[in-house]
């Protein structure tokens, strides 16, 4: 898809930026050009030209060349060049003079003191934080601890820190050499900005991107393994061009925002995003009071619509949801309408792809006698805004995925005496592996649980292949059969929306094995193919924690933790639980596919291998081995899973 020249002149475009800005789901990505110019200690921060013009002026007095005899030099070369050549004092000096006490001007402090989740800047000078005390660097190449971002705001400097290269030759990021060395030793930073990439909506400003190879590096894996970023803005003084956007497109970019003068766009954010970011006002709250239920016609309920999980509730959120026409009612409903006339409280969990969303609008298109309130996945509600909200009676209060936090969880509970007083109904949706809610499953006097399986029954499926075939979009299967073997594998929607995928060339998962290039990594793909899912114990056993992390990280809807749905009073602390694949026939074609290719034989391998070892240094009794060995081994097992096209075993 290409990059889209928009104004911000245009009231849609301001009307989404300050949505997300507002809903804490746009990280912003500074650069060079917003301290460009601003006054230093003793000189003033330069651009990228005119850096190499200091710092060859510094070279040609260092080696006596001319100017003229850098000029074949690129950026990278002659930050090299200057940092073997030219001496440690000098180096010093010039950084001191141009990028330490940065002077902001007033309407970027104020810019940067808006209610930002976090900030990534490429920038090394000390602009951000020296004139926004509130924000405490993150430096690259460290190990961080997760739970000092919910207590303190921060600024990540993904290129290092002018002070902290001063006081501590700590090295910054500027040449070839540390670009490639960053995606080895900042892959912590890295690999946070890969899930911003993907899961949240990206701000650059300042940032002429191009060049920034480990930036490029992130974004080019985070797509090729299926991440499907959201909203990526670019701000420009110009309209790109065609060659532009083409090399942008490899960022991510999504939009160009093109502004006629810098400070106009600072200042209309923060007095755009002022009102909005106070949560607790009532103008929050009213947006999504009672959304509009828009149904899209037979035409428009294609394909595309069914593989796109944004359509149902568009990102930016826009105060409508857009049914399909091939949208049905899942068996669950009657049972929660139901459950919800006894208790004020009820959670619906289920695994990611499982349709919870679907669920919850059906619910909203269920309920008539009550103020109805609708929360997207992911909109941060505070206490403050959860407070106004039950302030006032008979309310119908509906959380998707991500909205509440654990202690508010607790806190309706605790109060279910008084929703029955109001008349407030409460009907909140999680994902299954979210380990803060791992003791919500079960229903008791408290409240109510219902799960929404990740496959259909026999009615809902003759239901929704009937619309679907109305839509011209081919049914969804119940079981499929593997190979001519006979045996069955049941086929979650996940694994349907893959196959649909793969079978019309779209893109949806991208699970691709092209990170799989070692046996250990092999090996989780092995005893989920198995198995079906790797408990704690098995994690341990194989010692391959680290890998199967990686797998949930990478693929999030296709790999997933499951906590003992089923077993009551467990705390969050406890380990007892599992790795599930929510879709089993999509990882036995790509292994086929992956099987199909000699080279990759050996790797497959030395996975079995390594799984035999493994059981022999943890079994003392050759019987025990060969036992759970043949667990792995058998016939009927590995045709299951390399079956080539030939009919014979690989």
């Amino acid at each position: 898809m290409l990059i889209e020249n928009c104004n911000w002149s245009d009231d849609k475009v301001q009307k989404e930026i300050i949505e997300l800005i507002n809903e804490r789901k746009l990280i912003p990505v500074i650069g060079s050009g917003f301290t460009w110019g601003c006054a230093t200690n003793s000189g003033s921060v330069p651009d990228g030209n005119t850096m190499l013009k200091h710092l060859i002026e510094f070279l040609s007095k260092a080696s006596g060349n001319s100017k003229e005899f850098y000029n074949k030099y690129d950026f990278s070369e002659i930050c090299t060049l200057f940092e073997e050549t030219v001496p440690k004092k000098d180096q010093h000096e010039y950084f001191i003079k141009n990028f330490t006490g940065v002077k902001l001007p007033e309407n970027k402090i104020h810019f940067l003191d808006i209610n930002w989740r976090y900030i990534y800047t490429l920038n090394i000078d000390d602009g951000i934080e020296t004139n926004c005390p509130k924000y405490k660097i993150i430096l690259p190449r460290r190990d961080y601890n997760e739970d000092y971002f919910s207590n303190f705001e921060t600024v990540f400097k993904i290129h290092g820190d002018v002070h902290f290269y001063l006081h501590s030759n700590e090295e910054l990021i500027l040449n070839s050499r540390q670009y490639t060395e960053s995606l080895m030793n900042n892959k912590d930073m890295l690999a946070r900005f890969k899930t911003d990439f993907a899961e949240n909506n990206l701000l650059y400003i300042g940032c002429s991107l191009i060049k920034e190879r480990d930036l490029l590096s992130v974004i080019r894996s985070a797509i090729a393994n299926g991440h499907k970023q959201r909203k990526t803005y670019y701000v420009s003084s110009e309209p790109l061009s065609s060659e532009d956007k083409i090399l942008l497109k490899d960022f991510g970019v999504t939009t160009c925002v093109i502004v006629n003068d810098y400070n106009t766009f600072y200042n209309d954010v923060i007095r755009l995003s002022s009102v909005p970011s106070i949560k607790s006002e009532d103008a929050f709250i009213d947006f999504y009071c009672d959304p509009t239920i828009s149904i899209i016609p037979k035409r428009l309920s294609n394909m595309e619509y069914l593989l796109n999980s944004n359509n149902l509730v568009r990102v930016p959120y826009d105060k409508t949801i857009y049914k399909p026409h091939f949208f049905i009612s899942r068996d669950a409903i009657k049972s929660i309408l139901n459950k919800l006339k006894r208790n004020p409280i009820h959670i619906v969990y289920g695994r990611r792809i499982s349709g919870k969303t679907f669920c919850l609008i059906d619910i909203c298109e269920s309920i008539k006698d009550k103020n109805l309130f609708f929360f997207p996945s992911n909109i941060e509600i505070d206490f403050e805004i959860l407070k106004k909200l039950v302030s006032e009676d008979r309310r119908a209060l509906i959380f998707d995925t991500g909205c509440l936090e654990q202690q508010h969880l607790i806190w309706i509970i605790n109060n279910k005496t008084r929703w029955e007083k109001q008349g407030i109904i409460f009907v909140i949706a999680i994902n299954s592996s979210e380990r803060k809610s791992i003791d919500l499953y079960d229903s008791n006097d408290l409240y109510e649980t219902t799960e929404i399986e990740n496959h259909f029954s026999e009615r809902e499926l003759k239901s929704f292949n009937s619309l679907l075939s109305n839509c011209n979009i081919p049914k969804f299967l119940q079981w499929t059969s593997v190979k001519k073997y006979g045996r069955k594998i049941h086929l979650s929607i996940l694994d349907n929306l893959c196959k649909l995928s793969s079978d019309f060339s779209n893109d949806y998962t991208q699970f691709n094995m092209s990170g799989i290039n070692s046996a250990k990594k092999m090996v989780p793909l092995l005893l989920l193919a198995t198995n079906k899912e790797i408990n704690f114990n098995s994690m341990n056993y194989f010692n391959i924690h680290k890998e199967c992390q990686n797998l949930v990280d990478n693929f999030p809807t296709v790999f997933e933790y499951s906590f003992n749905e089923n077993i009551s009073g467990i705390s969050r602390r406890d380990t007892r639980g599992k790795i599930i694949v929510n879709a089993r026939y999509y990882l036995l074609k790509v292994l086929n596919e992956y099987a199909n290719d000699k080279e990759n034989h050996n790797n497959i391998l030395d996975a079995y291998k390594y799984i035999y070892e493994k059981i022999e240094e943890s079994e003392t009794d050759e019987y025990f081995i060969s036992r759970k060995m043949l667990d792995f081994i058998k016939f009927d097992v590995i045709n299951d899973i390399f079956y080539s096209r030939g009919g014979s075993l690989i």
